[in-house]
């Protein structure tokens, strides 16, 4: 049982560094960095997706690194097809079926599934839209 406890302990321990690492690792990329010229180049992404309810250390981390370079780009539909929220439409000559993508980033579509997860529980915005949507139909 001590050994058991002892093991515990250091799995804590090791889970805290890695969020001071994580949380000191966001913090440098959201200081602006030097072009060669000498010039400010402006980051804000860490900060506008800080700034979103439910997004924490964890999901921004993924964001970060799974969608770079969309999120660089400002490519909204090419996030969505990497995290699998853009529907896909199969249509043949008497049927039309709007499904859910399945080829997608694995690690992405988790992050976004908790972001928005997070965000019903916690935004009243959020939760409102999110009962819409099911009052929907969706």
């Amino acid at each position: 049982m001590r050994n058991l406890a002892a093991r515990l302990h250091l799995v804590n321990q090791q889970i805290k560094q890695a969020h001071r690492t994580l949380d000191s690792l966001c913090a440098k990329l959201d200081v602006p960095a030097e072009n060669p010229s000498g010039q400010n180049r402006e980051q804000h992404d860490v900060t506008i997706l800080r700034s979103w309810p439910g997004i924490g250390r964890i999901v921004l981390a993924t964001l970060l690194t799974e969608a770079t370079e969309p999120l660089r780009r400002r490519d909204y539909h090419a996030l969505r097809a990497l995290a699998g929220t853009a529907p896909v439409t199969r249509r043949s000559g008497k049927q039309c079926f709007v499904i859910r993508r399945l080829a997608c980033n694995k690690r992405l579509q988790n992050a976004v599934h908790h972001w928005s997860r997070v965000a019903i529980q916690h935004d009243t915005a959020a939760r409102r839209r999110y009962d819409a949507l099911r009052r929907r139909g969706h």
